[in-house]
């Protein structure tokens, strides 16, 4: 109960003192609740009496029995936080937990129903430390060739993630600097994405961002990111990853004729990425001194692009689906009872992290799945091991714009 308890406390952005004064406010009671005695329980030394967990379950928004749910699943490997260092840790710990949530939320999906089996490309990188910029471009560029991307536009990153198997979730986090963070559970990948960022094309920055991540830095320890120059290294790989496989070096270097702010306006609709990422790209690629792209990033804050560029409505955000789809499925298919039985979370927690209906449960609405995100239950004479898609399944994964050759 300890580890669920110290989890909760967390989501919720709490201190043990604030856990404790709050749980204290439920009662008339002389005797109070302290700090100590929360760290206590979370310690293991103790166990709170049966009125104070259903005290601090409502404190935490919880049903009493998430505390004594069975935490299976692999714990979360590395965490990367794509927000500053001065974003306050107990708001990026609250991140954290919520995406460990939707891993949770996944793997007990994955023991009734046939997630997308995972298909991310490995490559052996112990010392991240040491890659150079090219090398972070053709680990891109091979990642594109793993998936059969080839070098145009990507359609929809986020849909891609999760044809891949990757779990994506978009929710607010309460913190306009906190872009997302990602980690590995095991061998599934999990993303979350920040909603309190209205812009698609930087949206899909941060989630190739995320990818980065996970492709260059799965063997990082976490202690390393407590060192500031670590971070910061791992930070700017993730961003080269991320622009070199949004818009690989060869077309990149074909289409853009001219890195003027006009000028990069058409290729943000075909590419779907943002003015600001292209000059920061042409800059990194050499195609601009750094004076030309001090010059460019004045003209840009200056324009007010910093907070609203052209075309931001014509660029989608992509919203993830699959935990939405599995969970209507499970509801349409078994009942919401089923459902409910399944995952020990509160409805509020479920529609923010899957992006459900607030009255799936009250009403049962028919679940569409989707031709590329294929979901069914598992039969009882199937194995606990995820299935391998078919092949018509694998042919439908991924979304791709031809790349045309002039």
């Amino acid at each position: 109960m300890r580890t669920r308890l110290i989890e909760a406390r967390e989501a919720r952005g709490l201190t043990q003192l604030a856990l404790a004064d709050q749980v204290t406010g439920l009662t008339q009671e002389v005797t109070r609740l302290t700090r100590s005695g929360i760290a206590s329980f979370e310690l293991g030394d103790s166990t709170p009496r049966p009125e104070t967990l259903t005290r601090i379950a409502t404190v935490l928004g919880l049903p009493e029995r998430y505390f004594f749910w069975p935490d299976n699943a692999p714990k979360p490997s590395t965490t990367f936080c794509r927000a500053p260092r001065s974003v306050s840790p107990i708001l990026s710990t609250r991140a954290d937990r919520q995406a460990k949530w939707a891993g949770d939320v996944a793997s007990e999906l994955s023991g009734v129903m046939g997630l997308q089996k995972v298909d991310f490309p490995k490559f052996d990188i112990p010392n991240p430390e040491a890659l150079t910029g090219e090398r972070i471009e053709e680990l891109a560029t091979q990642v594109r060739r793993y998936w059969g991307l080839g070098d145009g536009p990507i359609s929809n990153v986020v849909k891609l993630l999760e044809n891949k198997g990757a779990i994506v979730v978009r929710c607010e986090l309460g913190e306009p600097r906190l872009d997302g963070l990602s980690h590995w559970r095991g061998e599934r990948p999990t993303i979350m994405l920040a909603a309190d960022r209205g812009s698609g094309a930087r949206s899909r920055f941060d989630a190739a961002h995320e990818l980065g991540h996970l492709i260059l830095h799965r063997a990082v320890p976490a202690e390393r990111l407590r060192n500031g120059a670590d971070w910061r290294l791992f930070e700017d790989q993730a961003h080269r990853f991320a622009g070199a496989f949004l818009f690989p070096q060869s077309a990149f270097m074909e289409e853009v004729l001219l890195v003027d702010l006009d000028a990069l306006q058409p290729l943000k609709l075909r590419w779907k990425v943002s003015i600001k990422m292209m000059v920061k790209r042409a800059a990194t690629l050499g195609l601009i001194p750094p004076e030309r792209e001090r010059h460019l990033m004045v003209n840009y804050n200056r324009r007010g692009y910093r907070l609203n560029e052209p075309f931001e409505n014509a660029v989608e955000v992509e919203k993830p689906r699959l935990l939405k789809l599995a969970i209507e499925l499970l509801v349409n298919g078994r009942g919401p009872d089923a459902a409910l039985d399944l995952l020990p979370y509160p409805l509020s927690d479920l529609e923010r992290l899957t992006g459900i209906s607030p009255n799936l449960f009250s009403k049962n609405h028919g679940a569409v799945v989707s031709d590329v995100i294929v979901l069914s239950f598992k039969t009882p004479s199937e194995p606990p091991s995820e299935p391998t898609p078919t092949r018509h399944e694998r042919g439908t994964l991924g979304e791709i714009v031809p790349f045309p050759r002039r």
